[in-house]
């Protein structure tokens, strides 16, 4: 086990939160979400490929954010939830239970390995983002918050990948100590390069680890800006702009296909005012092509000549593998990281069964349709910021399934994890936005027909 340059630093800043602002905490989760190559502390003694693996800041203040919800009371205050919030989780939870099951016929029938159990162990850090961060984003203004910090910290890693760039063009040293310091796999991919072209991974172990999480925050601000005109501000634009720009420069195929997808979603939501955003960057992007050599062969290598290349072959060969062991045992799989594959599909029907991918689609499922229906009805209280929110999370869940699909489900670190706790706070703030402004009431306060339910967490 050692420190990093900047584990000290974080260690540091975790515990003045923890004791000073306790209730923020969720907030730095948040904010370091995408720093998956960044290490508070690298453990050396589990055998994985590059000697070991690097505790993230995320995770730790995740720690510290748990630790702070027993030392100061907050899980035994009453939360008022919507239904739909209750059966998003609790589809999660028998999930999760159906992971543990399965865990545990595999360590008696087969014995299992050391990374199944790390990868379940990741699994469950990810399913205990989601629920905590889920019920502590529906309480008061908790939401607007988290939207700020999500703000700043895509803004942050993108200017942190520009930087990058910056460093390879200009011939200078890229200080990979601060935030590229994980012994985790692939976590020195920030020496990458593409012929004479860098590939942009930032704080991320790669560049489809980054571009996975920079399309949350591109997504979602995209979709914001499109669907409401009051968010078009500078404090939105420029972030927006920002991300989808480093995006763009990436040479990430994970970054094309989620703004091609995130592109063709605004067009069939809001045709008219997508076309009137996209159709200057559409051209200024043409005529960079035309241009610039240099930027042709990028795109070729990286679209219409990905399937010669290994990385596609590999992909191709373990989708095929999973399914071939899906075949083997359809019904429950063969536990988790049990049979590798980058397609979120093959790899849940290899390792969990149609039970476990029904569970799975199921809860993403629910989400969407609850932010459907809820901004439909709230779009008529004037709750402009909900409704708007409420179609960015929606298009951002998409997006990400879709990267899921070609890339892989990245549950080793908490993107996914807090946009999916996010759409899930918002579908609550929704039933609440709904209810308040309607004239019937019972004595809990809510409707028959949106109500929300009183718990404790």
């Amino acid at each position: 086990m050692s420190l990093t340059v900047i584990g000290p630093a974080i260690i540091a800043l975790g515990l003045i939160v923890l004791t000073c602002k306790p209730h923020s905490l969720v907030y730095y989760v948040l904010f370091f979400a995408p720093f998956s190559a960044t290490a508070v502390v690298n453990f050396t003694s589990l055998g994985y490929k590059n000697g070991g693996v690097g505790l993230t800041p995320a995770i730790l203040f995740l720690f510290l954010f748990f630790v702070a919800q027993i030392l100061y009371g907050n899980v035994f205050q009453p939360l008022r939830v919507s239904r739909g919030h209750v059966i998003q989780l609790a589809l999660i939870g028998a999930f999760s239970l159906e992971c543990i099951a399965l865990l545990l016929c595999t360590a008696a029938m087969r014995g299992i390995t050391s990374y199944q159990v790390t990868q379940t162990i990741y699994l469950f850090i990810s399913i205990f983002c989601t629920f905590a961060l889920s019920l502590e984003l529906a309480r008061g203004n908790a939401l607007e918050m988290a939207v700020t910090v999500l703000r700043a910290s895509a803004t942050f890693v993108s200017l942190w990948g520009l930087l990058q760039l910056f460093c390879f063009v200009a011939d200078l040293p890229y200080p990979s100590s601060i935030f590229n310091n994980s012994l985790s796999d692939f976590a020195d991919s920030f020496d990458e390069n593409l012929g004479d072209i860098t590939r942009i991974a930032s704080v991320a172990v790669e560049p489809s680890f980054f571009a996975a999480a920079m399309l949350h925050f591109g997504a979602f601000g995209a979709t914001v800006l499109i669907y409401e005109k009051r968010f078009r501000s500078w404090e939105w634009i420029v972030p927006v702009a920002v991300t989808l720009a480093t995006l763009m420069l990436s040479t990430s195929t994970t970054a094309y296909l989620g703004v091609a997808v995130l592109v063709l979603l605004l067009l069939m939501q809001q045709p008219r005012r997508t076309m009137f955003a996209v159709a200057p960057m559409v051209a200024a992007a043409l005529l960079a092509i035309v241009m610039v050599p240099k930027i042709q062969n990028v795109l070729l290598i990286t679209t219409f000549e990905k399937g010669s290349t290994f990385s596609y072959q590999d992909r191709l060969e373990h989708m095929q593998l999973a399914l071939d062991m899906f075949l083997k045992a359809p019904l429950f799989g063969w536990g988790w990281a049990s049979i590798p594959s980058l397609n979120i599909l093959t790899m849940l029907l290899a390792n969990v069964g149609i039970i476990g991918t029904i569970l799975a689609l199921a809860a993403g499922a629910s989400t969407l349709i609850d932010l459907w229906i809820g901004r439909s009805n709230v779009r008529s209280n004037g709750d402009w910021k909900l409704v708007a929110y409420a179609a960015g999370a929606q298009n951002a869940l998409i997006v990400s399934f879709a990267c899921a699909v070609t890339s892989g489900f990245k549950y080793v670190v908490l993107d996914d994890a807090c946009y999916w706790a996010i759409a899930i706070a918002i579908t609550t703030r929704l039933a609440i936005g709904q209810s308040s402004n309607t004239v019937y009431r019972q004595r809990t306060g809510w409707d028959d027909a949106h109500a929300t339910l009183s718990l404790h967490e």
